[in-house]
């Protein structure tokens, strides 16, 4: 069982990989397109669903990370990942 301490670890990692993660693909799409075959669709899809849900929540400066980071921790996570998006 973990300590409340490495639970805390756990979720501060995660949300620095989580803050590089958006940065890449917001700042540096170039960087992350570069990515060959499935990867490439996947990116593209990745960045288009990104850019919709930022939109359709009136988030207009994607490179406003405070906001984003906010918006995204503001939805709801009752329903399962997989049970929403599948294995798109």
């Amino acid at each position: 069982k973990k300590q409340s301490g490495e639970s805390c670890d756990d979720r501060e990692f995660s949300k620095i990989v989580s803050d590089y993660m958006m940065y890449l693909l917001i700042m540096q799409p170039k960087l992350m397109s570069e990515v060959a075959g499935i990867g490439t669709i996947r990116f593209r899809d990745t960045l288009a669903e990104a850019e919709r849900f930022f939109k359709g929540r009136h988030v207009k400066n994607l490179r406003d990370m405070k906001r984003a980071s906010k918006t995204v921790l503001s939805v709801s996570n009752d329903i399962e990942p997989m049970n929403v998006k599948g294995d798109r």
